[in-house]
């Protein structure tokens, strides 16, 4: 004759096949719900195209009206340590200014004028450039940091470190290609869009040099 199991095994049967049904139920549900969270997640958002001028190789940057303007009275041209400089005049006596403010007045001003050779005679070791046209280079606001120890081929030297941040309106990325223009908009604002650079120049027989230029931002 059969025996009868007792009840409390059936119960307990009965619930080992209920959990592992609850179990299956779950890892279905969440098996699901991360699919449907992966097809949901959003691809990476592109970066936006560079915004550049049409390049026009034989413009001079100073017959162009706008530019002038900008430089000259609206926004300055350079503003060191707080002093905006060159503002009204744009020829000025800066004999007396600060030796790294001349420094830098003459090295944007190759930029402005397109001179690759004289921009390059600014550094220990001449960047890879070949040319650039004229630059619409504005508002460049310089400020300088704590000074470093450096080492170039085998000698110590003390750095001195700037802040840097510009302006190139209407950049047709000749000089710069990662930097969108500045330009008035259709509703005529003016929208700059600015970069930051640490510049470290050390003296070497003499003569003040750039060792090192890193960018910090885009803004």
């Amino acid at each position: 004759m059969k025996k009868e199991r007792p009840l409390k095994t059936k119960f307990k049967k009965s619930r080992l096949i209920k959990g592992g049904l609850l179990l299956l139920v779950v890892a279905l549900l969440t098996g699901s719900s991360v699919f449907m969270f992966a097809q949901r997640t959003p691809s990476p958002v592109k970066k936006s195209e560079i915004d550049l001028y049409p390049v026009i190789r034989d413009e001079d940057v100073f017959k162009d009206a706008i530019y002038v303007k900008l430089r000259t009275r609206d926004y300055g041209y350079i503003t060191y340590e707080g002093e905006t400089l060159f503002k009204e005049d744009q020829t000025g006596d800066y004999s007396k200014q600060d030796v790294y403010c001349r420094f830098f007045r003459d090295y944007f001003d190759a930029i402005v004028e397109g001179d690759v050779i004289v921009f390059k005679s600014f550094y220990a070791t001449p960047p890879v450039k070949e040319d650039f046209t004229h630059q619409k280079v504005l508002n460049i606001d310089i400020n300088q940091t704590t000074s470093t120890q450096t080492e170039l081929n085998g000698v110590g030297y003390t750095a001195e470190n700037f802040i840097i941040t510009y302006n190139i309106f209407q950049n047709n990325g000749t000089f710069r290609n990662d930097l969108s223009q500045s330009r008035f908009d259709a509703t005529g604002t003016f929208k700059a869009i600015a970069i930051e650079e640490i510049y470290s120049i050390v003296e070497l027989n003499g003569q003040w040099k750039i060792v090192s230029v890193t960018r910090s931002k885009i803004f």
